[in-house]
C-alpha cells in the first residue's frame, strides 16, 4: 500500500518548486488578482515530525504539500500541484500562489516527506474518517483582488492507511489526532429480573472546540474513535425508555480504558413505553371539510391540516382532522413522563417559500404561521362528526407544528402537553385537533391516518411512563 502513497522522488518536487518559484518572478501580481497561502500549525503534531532543517524562521523544510484547486467551472487551476512548504515558528507555510479573483474548492491536500510518502492527507466529505475533522473536503474559498487568503485545510496522518480512507474544508489548520476508548452501556433495574443487563444505545460525544458526533453502540464493549486534543469531552448516552445519561469525562480517562477495563455507563430504573398504533377497525380518526359542513369523512386515509383549491367549485377548501388514542392499556398507576405522535406522508405538500411573511402577523405581531394540534374537551364519534358539529377544544397547552424540510418521510411531535392534567387538575381522554394557525395558509400539512393502506405508516403514539417502586 505504500506504493500508493509514494508520489515524487524530492529531485522532482525541488525542480517543481523552483520552476513554480521563476514564474512569480517573472509575472507579478495583477491588479485583479490575489493569492493563496496555505498554512499548518505544529502544534498537534508529534515533534520529529515536519521539522527544519535549520534553525532559520524561513527555512526550506523537507516536505511539501500537495493539492488540487478547481475553479467555479470546476476545470483545475492547480492539478496536483508540489509547493514547498516553510517554517516559521511554530508552523509551516507555502509561498503565495497566484490565482485570477473569483471562487475556488480545494478538493485534494496531502503532506508528503522527504522520500516522497504521504505522511498526513486532508479527508473527503463521506469518507470513513471524515467524521473526525469539523470540516471535510472539498473546502470553497475566495481570492479577492490584491489581497492573499490563508487556507488551513485540517489533516489526519495516515499512518499506512490506504487511500480509501481519506477524502479530502475550513480556514484553520490543524492536525487532528484520533483518540480510541472503550465503552460499555447497562441496565441497572431492580425491577427486573437480572440484576445487570448489557444494552445498546445511542452515544454523542462533544469535543470542546465545538466538533460532536454520533455513535450507535452495540450490546457488548465498544471501541470508539473521536477527535483528540481535548481536555474534557461530553458524552450523552440515549436509550428508549430511559431518561438520557449525561457525562463529563476527561481526555486521561478515557484514554485509560481498555477492552478488559472500559468505561461502563449505567442506565438505572427507567421509563415503560406503550406503543399504539392501530389499523382501520381500532383506529379513531376522522376529517372535516368547511366545503362539506355536514358531511362525515370517518374512513377517510389522510391525517391533515389543508387550505386549497377545490378545482370544480374554484373556491378554497380548509380541511381539518380529528384523532383519538384510547389508553385503556396504560396502567391506572402509571406516571406519563413523555408522549409522542409520529406521523408519516407519502407525498409532501409543499409550502410556497416565497410567502411574504409580513402578511401572516397577527394583530398582536404574531408572525408564526403553520398547524396546530388542540386538546379536544368533549365527546365526539369517528363516524359522525362534522365540521358544523366539531368538538370543542383548548389552546392553553397546544402543540404547533411549523412547515418543515426533512429528507425522510415521517415527523416526530413531541405531544406530552396534551395528555398531562390541565389546569384545572383534570386529562382529557378526547383526542386531538388538528388544523391550521393563525389562520388558514395554502397548502398545510397531509400525514396517513389509521385508514391508510399502509399499516407501518399510520399514526404512531408513544406513552412513556413509570410505575411506583412499591
Amino acid at each position: 500500500m505504500k506504493a500508493m502513497h509514494r508520489i515524487l522522488a524530492i529531485p522532482m518536487i525541488l525542480l517543481l518548486a523552483a520552476g513554480f518559484n521563476g514564474c512569480e518572478k517573472k509575472n507579478p501580481v495583477p491588479e485583479l488578482n490575489g493569492s493563496l497561502e496555505l498554512f499548518l500549525s505544529t502544534s498537534d503534531l508529534d515533534a520529529s515530525v515536519l521539522k527544519s532543517d535549520d534553525n532559520d524562521s524561513t527555512a526550506l523544510s523537507r516536505y511539501h504539500a500537495l493539492l488540487t484547486v478547481v475553479g467555479e467551472d470546476s476545470v483545475p487551476v492547480m492539478e496536483d500541484e508540489v509547493l514547498p512548504l516553510y517554517k516559521f515558528g511554530e508552523g509551516f507555510f507555502s509561498e503565495k500562489i497566484e490565482l485570477k479573483a473569483g471562487h475556488y474548492r480545494l478538493i485534494k491536500f496531502m503532506i508528503v516527506d522527504p522520500a516522497g510518502e504521504v505522511i498526513f492527507a486532508s479527508p473527503l466529505e463521506g469518507s470513513p474518517r471524515a467524521y473526525l475533522v469539523k470540516d471535510p473536503l472539498p473546502v470553497m474559498f475566495n481570492i479577492d483582488p490584491g489581497s492573499n487568503t490563508r487556507l488551513s485545510p485540517e489533516v489526519l496522518p495516515v499512518n499506512g492507511s490506504p487511500p480509501s480512507e481519506f477524502g479530502y474544508t475550513s480556514f484553520g489548520f490543524s492536525v487532528v489526532n484520533p483518540m480510541p476508548f472503550y465503552i460499555l452501556v447497562m441496565i441497572d433495574d431492580p425491577m427486573i429480573m437480572a440484576p445487570v443487563v448489557i444494552t445498546d444505545a445511542m452515544l454523542t460525544v462533544y469535543h470542546p472546540d465545538g466538533w460532536y458526533h454520533r455513535f450507535k453502540l452495540e450490546a457488548r464493549v465498544n471501541k470508539v474513535v473521536i477527535r483528540g486534543g481535548g481536555d474534557f469531552y461530553k458524552l450523552v448516552l440515549e436509550k428508549e425508555g430511559y431518561e438520557p445519561k449525561q457525562l463529563e469525562v476527561s481526555a486521561a480517562e478515557l484514554m485509560a480504558t481498555t477492552e478488559s477495563n472500559p468505561l461502563i455507563v449505567r442506565f438505572g430504573p427507567g421509563m415503560q413505553v406503550l406503543k399504539l398504533q392501530p389499523g382501520p377497525d381500532a383506529g379513531v380518526d376522522a376529517m372535516i371539510s368547511n366545503l362539506d359542513p355536514d358531511k362525515n369523512f370517518g374512513d377517510h386515509p389522510y391525517f391533515e391540516a389543508t387550505f386549497m383549491s377545490e378545482p370544480i367549485l374554484t373556491v378554497m377548501r380548509e380541511n381539518r382532522s380529528l384523532i383519538r388514542f384510547s389508553l385503556n392499556e396504560l396502567p391506572k398507576s402509571a406516571q406519563i413522563n413523555k408522549v409522542t405522535l409520529t406521523l408519516h406522508y407519502d407525498t409532501p405538500v409543499p409550502w410556497d417559500s416565497i410567502m411574504p411573511f409580513d402578511t401572516l402577523m397577527d394583530a398582536n405581531g404574531f408572525a408564526w404561521y403553520g398547524a396546530v394540534l388542540q386538546q379536544i374537551v368533549e365527546p365526539w364519534d369517528e363516524h359522525e362528526v362534522t365540521w358544523n358539529n366539531q368538538p370543542k377544544t383548548v389552546e392553553d397547552n397546544q402543540v404547533y407544528l411549523s412547515p418543515f424540510i426533512k429528507n425522510a418521510n415521517f415527523i416526530e411531535i413531541d405531544v406530552t402537553r396534551l395528555f398531562l392534567p390541565g389546569p384545572d387538575g383534570t386529562t382529557s381522554n378526547y383526542g386531538m385537533l388538528f388544523k391550521l394557525s393563525p389562520s388558514p395558509q395554502f397548502p398545510g400539512f397531509r400525514f396517513a391516518s389509521s385508514d391508510y393502506t399502509e399499516p407501518a405508516m399510520r399514526p404512531l403514539l408513544k406513552v412513556y411512563y413509570t410505575l411506583p417502586l412499591d
